[in-house]
């Protein structure tokens, strides 16, 4: 059964993330990887009828081994994380209905990432923001499930028409400890 009030402004929680299905490209090689992290977010505003709140997220990272087939770009790891350089990182979460238990999340998410592989370490930002959305039974959630709205190109700061990474499908999901 859901809350009867969404959380308070000023409220913050952990939220732990798993993604056991994630589909991305890396160097345009498709790979299925698990995906697993948490993120922090805050109450920044609640909306005074208690069908809506605003989030601020405090942090987001999400860490997955990549595949390792013996080349030399093989193995290693991709973390994906909160760009704190960013201030495009936010949430809302609003009740479905006045008469329904359910609760509809959307994330916007500005990211960075650091693929950590054999011949060496390359760090990436998001060319756009990432958008995740959820329909949820309860808010904090305890088992939802998240998706990606569109896919997310990560690119090499200085080169930005070269898209490294591309996450493509990441089914999390989220539960509050």
């Amino acid at each position: 059964m859901a809350p009867t009030r969404l959380p308070l402004e000023g409220d913050e929680f952990t939220i732990r993330c798993d993604a056991a299905e994630a589909e991305m490209s890396l160097r345009a090689k498709p790979l299925n990887v698990r995906f697993t992290g948490e993120c922090t977010v805050r109450v920044a505003k609640a909306d005074q009828t208690d069908t809506r709140v605003d989030l601020e997220l405090v942090a987001f990272q999400l860490t997955a081994d990549l595949p390792d087939a013996g080349g030399a770009e093989d193995g290693g790891s991709v973390h994906v994380r909160l760009d704190d350089a960013e201030a495009t990182s936010s949430g809302r979460v609003e009740q479905v209905s006045a008469t329904s238990a359910g609760f509809d999340m959307h994330l916007v998410v500005g990211l960075c990432a650091e693929v950590q592989q054999p011949g060496g370490t390359v760090e990436l930002v998001s060319e756009k923001p990432m958008r995740l959305s959820a329909r949820l039974d309860h808010f904090p959630p305890q088992d939802g499930r998240c998706e990606l709205e569109a896919p997310v190109d990560l690119v090499v700061p200085d080169t930005p028409e070269a898209t490294v990474v591309q996450l493509q499908n990441l089914p999390l999901t989220l539960q509050t400890p």
